[in-house]
């Protein structure tokens, strides 16, 4: 049963605090300790057998909502079934909804929590969400909203955020921001985090800072034949990614671990020296999240006289604003289409939304670019590539993007069918697909493309998961 707390017990709810967040997630002892009273701001404990304290819930009694601003249990209480229970008794205590934040559900730990609250009746909201800092010299903190209210409009998450940051944090609501505040804020990609990287602070895609991060400038040669060629495309691979999947191949770079910030003048000096290195091609991998900045390097090049197709190599998870910002200036898109399923997106990236961003993403590109077009070598200079790295045990996901794409464009685009997936060290707490694709999973999705009239399209051969197709980024070319 829960009981309300009492002043003088705060020193023993403080110390299980410490142990159970990390210090950007709780305030320090004496601010927190002010929230006593503030009338709005509850406390609830639960005891053990021993009479001792052996959990709490530290709560915002909003207009809205009841905010859960704190949930934990001492660490001998811990997996004894005490947190369902307490969740129980909180809900009976309201008729409001309850709300809370959550770490991204990026490792084993992070994903279980969150299956916890599931499991409790919490639905997982896929909206960007930024926990301000609690405290001065404490930094902002990427989390996401759970209620016990199902699918809500962005408007009504908006409406959350908007009283959390007004009542809990103290910090103007999005709604009330000037103009320019809101347009300092990176609204590129489909996950719209609203965050001013320039100001050093990460948006969703992990990365910060007045210029462009990236680790190498190259030539490669494993890309589709007509994009690689035998003098290879000149790819630039930029840090982090909006679309940051569990089982990302680049992971480190993505992740935004690697890579050091250069300028817009040196991006365009990049593209003429892999010009000069003998490329095929500009080819730009995970460009999303600097594609203003990209539109600017490629115009100082061509004013230098860069001729080569641009190629914008990318996850497909794209705003169609951000699309039309680039016609005329991108030549082929090279995109991946991963998933037709919204369960399969939100686990593997949390993107329910993935499926239908990506299919209006692919009509602008598709509209952009039109029918391929190739020079007297066969290299690609106009056109789009739809790429599908097929996951282990998904292959009716595989075939359900192999159909959509071909009965939608029939052989207007190029289909590349991927095998070449390896399961990393990262992937480990995902264990359905901790393993290589298998060699008739693969072949059968093949099989499906050809049976329904594909024509137009690559597939690979041979064991293509024992070889690296992933680069050193040890910044060569870059700096």
């Amino acid at each position: 049963m829960l009981h309300k707390l009492e002043k003088e017990q705060f020193d023993q709810i403080y110390k299980i605090m410490e142990i159970s967040f990390p210090t950007d997630e709780h305030r320090p002892y004496e601010e927190q300790k002010a929230l006593l009273s503030k009338k709005e701001y509850e406390i609830y404990i639960v005891r053990d057998e021993a009479e001792n304290i052996g959990g709490f819930f530290a709560v915002w009694n909003l207009s809205e909502f009841l905010f859960v601003e704190h949930f934990a249990l001492a660490p001998e209480n811990r997996n004894k079934g005490i947190g369902t229970e307490m969740l129980t008794d909180l809900k009976a205590l309201t008729r409001k909804r309850l709300c809370l934040e959550v770490e991204l559900p990026e490792d084993e730990l992070t994903r279980r929590r969150v299956a916890f609250y599931e499991r409790n009746g919490f639905f997982l909201k896929d909206y960007p969400y930024m926990q301000p800092a609690l405290s001065k010299g404490q930094e902002e903190v990427p989390l996401l909203i759970m209620t016990t209210e199902g699918k809500i409009s962005k408007g009504d998450f908006e409406k959350i955020r908007n009283l959390l940051y007004e009542k809990v944090y103290q910090v103007p609501a999005f709604k009330s921001m000037s103009k320019e505040e809101k347009d300092s804020g990176c609204k590129l990609c489909p996950r719209e985090c609203n965050v001013d990287r320039k100001s050093g602070k990460p948006g969703y895609c992990g990365v910060f800072g007045e210029g462009i991060q990236g680790a190498r400038a190259a030539l490669h040669m494993w890309e589709e034949p007509c994009i690689s060629g035998e003098e290879g495309s000149g790819t630039v691979f930029f840090s982090g990614c909006p679309l940051r999947c569990v089982y990302c191949q680049n992971y480190d770079i993505a992740h935004g671990k690697r890579g050091t910030e250069i300028t817009v003048e040196r991006l365009a000096e990049i593209f003429l020296e892999l010009k000069d290195k003998g490329a095929n091609n500009i080819n730009l991998v995970t460009p999303t999240h600097y594609s203003k900045e990209i539109r600017e390097a490629v115009l100082i090049a061509k004013k230098k006289g860069l001729k080569l197709p641009i190629v914008y190599n990318c996850s497909g998870y794209e705003k169609v604003e951000t699309l039309k910002m680039l016609e005329g200036i991108v030549d082929i898109y090279l995109t991946d289409f991963k998933y037709m399923d919204k369960q399969i997106a939100r686990r593997y990236s949390n993107a329910s939304d993935y499926p239908e961003v990506v299919k209006a993403a692919l009509a602008e590109m598709v509209h952009q670019c039109g029918q391929a077009e190739f020079d007297e070598r066969g290299m690609m200079t106009k056109g789009v590539i739809v790429r599908h790295l097929l996951l282990p045990g998904q292959l009716k996901n595989g075939k359900d993007i192999i159909k959509y794409v071909y009965e939608t464009y029939g052989d207007k685009v190029f289909l590349s069918l991927m095998n070449q997936y390896t399961p990393l060290s990262h992937v480990k707490d995902y264990p359905e697909i901790n393993r290589r694709v298998t060699e008739e999973e693969y072949d059968d999705l093949v099989d499906y493309a050809i049976e329904i009239g594909v024509e137009n399209g690559f597939i690979q051969e041979g064991e293509t998961a024992e070889e690296s197709f992933i680069p050193d980024f040890d910044n060569e070319g870059w700096s």
